[in-house]
């Protein structure tokens, strides 16, 4: 249980130092994402769901030849279904819009999820996932104007594996002052994404 002080502006003439007991998570607290969580896992399974080993956020809904599969991250879900698994989709929706205050918005066909956009071609049966707009935003982002290649696979122990003092000794004082200015958290942080995401080609490299 959770309380909290009347807000400002609401607060009750007759009990003002009395204290709120809250019936729904709010943005910030510590327990909002798994109140959210365990909220959808139970309105999922209510409508029939049935949950995958390793996947606490993927949801299957299988009935004859009619399946529906929702994948969820945070309050984005991406459904997919055959036509006679329309039903199953709309069921769902019910079920949450009943739930769910504020109800939930059919953002339509899916284009971006996850900073990867979302590509199909119908006609070939071909749904493509890639990151080119987001690559060139942290290009713009840590000025990758000349990115620097090497042999592949790159080399993950020995000598040539990491850096040492030497190589930083060899560093023009110009590449000392750009290294000082970069965010490495940030940039290593974004490389990964990409790396783990659909770059997988992609490397950190000196």
């Amino acid at each position: 249980m959770i309380y909290m002080k009347q807000p400002e502006g609401y607060v009750d003439p007759t009990k003002p130092d009395w204290y709120c007991l809250l019936h729904y998570s709010l943005y910030g607290e510590k327990q909002s994402g798994r109140n959210w969580y365990l909220l959808v896992k139970k309105i999922m399974l209510e409508a029939g769901a049935r949950m995958i080993t390793g996947g606490e956020s993927f949801y299957v809904f299988v009935e004859d030849k009619a399946f529906c599969l929702i994948a969820v991250h945070v309050d984005d879900f991406i459904v997919i279904f055959n036509k006679s698994g329309t039903k199953i989709k709309e069921r769902v929706y019910k079920k949450f819009q009943e739930r769910i205050r504020t109800g939930i918005t059919n953002l339509g066909e899916v284009s971006w999820i996850l900073k990867m956009a979302v590509e199909r071609d119908r006609k070939a049966g071909i749904i493509k996932l890639h990151q080119s707009v987001y690559a060139e935003k942290v290009d713009r982002q840590f000025m990758i104007e000349e990115p620097k290649f090497t042999e592949q696979p790159y080399p993950c122990s020995g000598e040539d594996s990491m850096l040492t003092l030497q190589d930083w000794e060899m560093t023009g004082e110009e590449e000392k002052h750009d290294a000082a200015l970069l965010p490495i958290r940030s940039a290593v942080g974004c490389l990964w994404w990409l790396a783990h995401m659909t770059r997988f080609n992609s490397q950190l490299q000196a």
